[in-house]
């Protein structure tokens, strides 16, 4: 046979062979698992001043959540809220008139929600917000037979309060609030002191019991000049209430609020200047 004919009979032969074979597998297509919903949404809070420059270290409270943050170098805050909706945010910060904003979220991942800050006077009057949120865990009172019914710290945390203040402090306010939980006392008592020092009537503690909430007033006559040095702690502590024989709480969370007044006066000037 000559070599034309039979390079002829091989490619019939192998174009044969190819049209009886089965076809090649058509490629798999997987199927990526749609990721979960979101259990939470992002709410961001930029804080600035009246010249629209960043407020670093100023406190943000969104109300209702117990959550708090302080904002970092470039005035933002961020917080992860439950679902999109109206909230109430509180922002504080020594040198700037609180700002209490209404934010509406919608769930837009990249949303920026801005809060303007007014300058407040470098002397004169000013007013500062605290908030801490707490546990008390079992404890029991009975008048004569046990402790002083004080909530004790627990696996989360310490159960009272210490703020450190600012110079100048003048006046105070301090309360407690809860929604009261299954087998927790329906009334609480709340104290504050300030570590080291005594108040104007010589008392080291100040007090005040009830129900939810529970209001502590600290007027300047009981606050001494110590008490205005700058730096110095108010220690706020929570606990049963003395006004039944016997009280018991197993678990209820609670929020403290302190609520602090300063005058700090005008500096001297040097007339040379």
């Amino acid at each position: 046979m000559a070599p034309r004919a039979a390079l002829l009979t091989v490619i019939a032969l192998l174009v044969a062979g190819c049209a009886q074979g089965d076809p090649p597998a058509a490629p798999k297509v997987v199927e990526e698992a749609a990721p979960p919903p979101p259990q939470s949404t992002l709410l961001r809070v930029l804080v600035v001043n009246d010249e629209f420059l960043p407020v670093w270290g100023a406190t943000v409270r969104v109300v209702g959540l117990g959550l708090n943050a302080t904002t970092n170098d470039v005035g933002d805050a961020f917080f992860h809220v439950p679902k999109a909706g109206r909230y109430s945010v509180h922002v504080h910060h020594v040198r700037y008139y609180p700002n209490i904003s209404k934010i509406e979220i919608a769930g837009e991942p990249d949303a920026v929600h801005r809060v303007k800050l007014r300058d407040a006077p470098p002397h004169g009057h000013f007013r500062e917000y605290r908030f801490y949120p707490g546990t008390c865990y079992p404890v029991v009172f009975a008048s004569n037979l046990t402790g002083n019914g004080e909530c004790p710290d627990g696996p989360s945390g310490r159960s009272h309060a210490r703020f450190i203040l600012s110079k100048g402090l003048v006046e105070a306010y301090f309360e407690v609030e809860w929604e009261q939980q299954p087998a927790a006392a329906p009334t609480m008592r709340l104290e504050a002191r300030w570590p080291g020092l005594r108040f104007g009537d010589g008392s080291d503690v100040q007090r005040s019991e009830g129900g939810s909430p529970v209001k502590l007033h600290v007027p300047p006559q009981l606050l001494t000049e110590a008490h205005g040095v700058n730096g110095q702690v108010a220690e706020v502590r929570t606990g049963l209430s003395w006004g039944q024989p016997v009280s018991a709480n197993v678990y209820q969370q609670f929020e403290i609020v302190g609520i602090f007044d300063y005058f700090t006066p005008a500096p001297d000037v040097d007339p040379e200047i």
